[in-house]
């Protein structure tokens, strides 16, 4: 079972919970009402959740969103598709590229890269003020081709295509019913742009 640890409360009362569970979610009109350090904080927790399962614990999933929808996000990495697994797998390199806001950061990673095989990644924002850990399960590798895994009831699936112009790695997931598709979707897709940027930056240092 994947576990979502908060630190310390943010400014609004979180609840730790399962992700595979009803869980929780600051809704977006309470960052209206913040200002100074709150609003920053809260700001950055928004951009997170769009990544992550975050759902009120009394929601009613058929009210909002469609728990079936399969959401895709894409980029294309200019290396070598062998660099481009190993950083995607090794968590010395999650390290540096797994966050979707500059103000967050992975401060652990552990990957068992097989079919039932664990991960986990503990994100924490900058500033000490809250975390939480993204955890799941590997269902099926096919090395250099694709991984897929379950978090929190959910499925996920990364494909990696090599061509003339470099990798394209491909992320399909279910979506979530809290947050709207194109949300979700920047979350996503911003986590995978973080890790074509790491790659660019890696191709030129070495």
């Amino acid at each position: 079972m994947s576990i979502l640890a908060v630190s310390r409360p943010p400014p609004r009362q979180w609840i730790p919970v399962a992700l595979r569970a009803p869980s929780i979610h600051c809704l977006g009109e309470e960052f209206q009402n913040l200002s100074g350090p709150e609003q920053r904080i809260a700001s950055s927790w928004d951009i997170i959740t769009r990544h992550w399962t975050i759902r009120p614990r009394n929601a009613n999933h058929s009210k909002s969103g469609d728990p079936t929808l399969k959401i895709i996000v894409s980029t294309v990495v200019a290396a070598p598709l062998s660099a481009v697994w190993k950083a995607y797998t090794t968590p010395d390199d999650i390290l540096l590229w797994n966050t979707a806001s500059p103000d967050w950061h992975t401060t652990s990673a552990s990957v068992d890269l097989r079919p039932g095989g664990k991960f986990s990644s503990r994100m924490e924002a900058k500033d000490g003020s809250f975390g939480f850990d993204f955890a799941g399960e590997y269902t099926r590798i096919n090395p250099y081709q694709l991984i897929e895994y379950v978090f929190g009831g959910r499925t996920g699936l990364v494909e990696f295509n090599e061509s003339a112009s470099g990798v394209a790695v491909t992320v399909t997931f279910d979506s979530e019913p809290t947050h709207s598709e194109e949300q979700q979707r920047t979350g996503w897709q911003a986590i995978l742009d973080n890790f074509a940027r790491h790659m660019r930056d890696k191709v030129a240092s070495e």
